[in-house]
């Protein structure tokens, strides 16, 4: 292999790791060493730190293309182990799939695919059969059906008592609980009339229908 001097600032694993200064002529032998280092077996001369250099990847034995510089850097040599390495990373234990659907509640009918694949289950709460996802599953949502009757659970829970300020009010409602500061409609106990007010505004001030809070007057005496 040819040697050419380059001025450049590399890092050597085989130098402890320390950074050799700028205006160091790199000696290509030292170059080699850090393709060595990851991977990567020099087919040919070393042509610069920023331009393609033919190498062999000593993990899979094809002839790649880095550069220098991208693997100096840890952007590592072969681009075809980088993307092989990147889809294990993603890639899930099967039985690690399963035991995170059981901990939502559904047992899977059939094998494991991907995390956004979909995936068949059995209900262990309904035993309704529903279409998740692992992915799904990872965020803790499990039965839609039973996340649903759950909402509505909560939400008659939530009118209920908020229902309770009104009344203790002289208040009944006559929709569901709209949130504590919108007007909820309401038919007074004492005079019939409908009236318009907010939870809120019956909580800070104790009071429900306007027309019965007025103060009462009585007839003139002649």
């Amino acid at each position: 292999m040819g040697r050419r001097a380059v001025r450049a600032a590399v890092r050597i694993p085989e130098n402890g790791g320390k950074i050799l200064q700028v205006g160091r002529k790199l000696d290509p032998d030292e170059a080699a060493a850090v393709m060595r280092a990851a991977g990567m077996e020099p087919l040919a001369p070393y042509p610069g730190s920023a331009r393609r250099w033919e190498c062999r990847c000593g993990r899979c034995g094809r002839v790649v293309y880095p550069e220098h510089r991208a693997v100096r850097s840890g952007q590592g040599g072969c681009a075809f182990c980088g993307r092989a390495d990147a889809l294990a990373a993603l890639r899930v234990d099967p039985e690690r799939a399963v035991r995170v659907m059981l901990g939502v509640g559904l047992r899977p009918l059939e094998p494991y695919t991907t995390s956004k694949a979909t995936w068949r289950c059995e209900c262990l709460t309904c035993g309704e059969i529903v279409v998740s996802m692992y992915c799904l599953g990872q965020q803790g949502r499990g039965c839609p059906d039973c996340g649903r009757k759950r909402g509505a659970a909560k939400r008659r829970f939530s009118h209920e008592f908020a229902a309770e300020a009104m009344r203790a009010a002289g208040l009944e409602p006559l929709e569901p609980y709209p949130g504590t500061m919108l007007k909820w409609r309401c038919t007074c106990v004492s005079c019939g009339e409908e009236v318009e007010t907010t939870r809120s505004k019956v909580i800070s001030s104790g009071l429900g229908c306007p027309r019965c809070a007025l103060p009462k007057t009585t007839p003139a005496q002649g």
